[in-house]
């Protein structure tokens, strides 16, 4: 992992941190504050991947991927910002769904690097505390302050662990 990458994975935690701490002490301005800078940063995202295929990707083996993806990202920045003017408890379940989906491809990616790495532990219980506490913000979703309690600790969690992440030393993997 280069600095510039670890740099971009520690400000990514520090987000998280910031956007938990918003949830919890800024109730209704909160709300617009996530879906604003989750619709920022997903459009970035999109608009970034879209950019590399035209760079580089099409020139790849499976490079087309890459495109379908940047489009996939892109029309959920476009679904999220669109979700300004909802009943919170629907833009709830939303953030909350994403939360989860989130996590479950983190248990998929400790599971796919278990056979390279032996970092996989750390990057499975992360993705399975994401799960479990998108699954409890669920059941309390009808008191919608402790949902967004629950799914702010959520937040400072993976925030925690992307920070974690970024400074922990890279592990040498030989091929033989």
């Amino acid at each position: 992992m280069t600095k510039l990458q670890r740099f971009i994975i520690l400000l990514n935690g520090f987000m998280y941190l910031v956007a938990g701490l918003a949830m919890i002490y800024l109730q209704e301005d909160g709300f617009n504050l996530i879906v604003g800078s989750l619709t920022a940063t997903l459009f970035l995202t999109g608009f970034r991947q879209i950019l590399y295929y035209h760079k580089m990707a099409r020139y790849m083996v499976g490079g087309w991927r890459i495109l379908l993806q940047g489009i996939m990202v892109l029309d959920v920045s476009i679904f999220t910002g669109s979700l300004m003017n909802v009943p919170r408890n629907l833009l709830m379940i939303y953030l909350i769904a994403l939360n989860l989906f989130n996590g479950i491809v983190d248990i998929l990616k400790a599971f796919e690097s278990k056979k390279a790495a032996s970092s996989w532990r750390f990057k499975c219980m992360s993705g399975l505390t994401e799960v479990l506490l998108s699954a409890i913000a669920l059941f309390h979703l009808n008191s919608l302050r402790l949902a967004v309690i629950i799914y702010s600790i959520g937040l400072i969690y993976t925030g925690s662990c992307k920070i974690l992440n970024a400074i922990r030393k890279d592990q040498i993997v030989y091929v033989q």
